[in-house]
């Protein structure tokens, strides 16, 4: 079984596209939304709205304050009876096929994650054509040079969150799970389809660039980097964001 956990605080605008998605994967599953501590009521909404066979599938957790996006995912991951997770933001989306591609990954792999490529969503669901491709076999030394594997695009073994759970909300608390598993177990696998679908949200931790730079940079320490090595990989990061952002202005012109 696999344990889709969403966590939502205050954002279930979307929260039934997100949901709906996961309802819709052809897998053996449970869906666990952690409400984290949300005053907008939407998550009763939303859940409300399901026919009673996929309500079924759902469960809900709340906080009765906000925790963090880092303690709600874990909680879900400790609530899971699955032996897999996969994360889904409440403001993403998957292809119907994604965990069901996944799961085959894994087992022919042993990897303990498998992450896919991706699209961006603009807030309005519009679907932007360029696709972030991912490489098939993702090892700690690529990523440590940029973080290859989005959160909503993840399916992990459920024991490798317990032992590397995430953490550390002020910074990228995904990448350095990611990071401590692929040290600890082997090299993540990748699919290269777009199967996710990433919304951008302004105000969202990612949105910044100068924060993300910065959470980066904290992230690599709290990892273990110092020194050169520390100064190596936040080279190679800003370099790759560098390459990036000057593929997309060639492309706008």
């Amino acid at each position: 079984m696999i344990s889709i956990v969403i966590p939502v605080y205050n954002n279930a605008d979307y929260l039934k596209e997100a949901l709906y998605s996961a309802l819709s994967q052809e897998v053996e599953k449970e869906i666990i939304i952690v409400d984290d501590g949300s005053t907008d009521g939407l998550v009763s909404e939303a859940v409300a709205g399901l026919s009673g066979s996929s309500r079924g599938l759902v469960r809900v957790i709340r906080h009765d304050s906000r925790m963090g996006v880092a303690t709600s995912r874990m909680d879900g991951v400790r609530a899971a009876v699955g032996d897999y997770v996969a994360f889904l933001d409440a403001d993403d989306m998957w292809s119907r096929n994604k965990l069901e591609l996944q799961l085959k990954k894994l087992k022919k792999t042993g990897a303990p994650i498998c992450c896919t490529a991706r699209q961006i969503m603009d807030e309005d669901g519009s679907i932007r054509e360029k696709i972030i491709h991912v490489p098939g076999r993702i090892t700690l030394s690529s990523m440590l040079k940029t973080n290859l594997i989005t959160c909503s695009s993840v399916l992990v073994k459920k024991s490798s969150m317990l032992a590397h759970p995430m953490d550390h909300d002020e910074v990228q608390e995904d990448y350095l799970a990611w990071l401590k598993i692929i040290k600890a177990e082997g090299p993540a696998a990748g699919i290269d389809e777009p199967l996710s679908f990433y919304r951008v949200v302004k105000g969202s931790k990612s949105y910044s660039k100068i924060k993300s730079a910065q959470m980066t940079y904290e992230t690599y320490k709290l990892f273990g980097l110092k020194g050169f090595d520390l100064a190596k990989s936040f080279a190679a990061y800003a370099l790759n964001g560098v390459i990036k952002h000057r593929k997309q202005d060639w492309k706008r012109g």
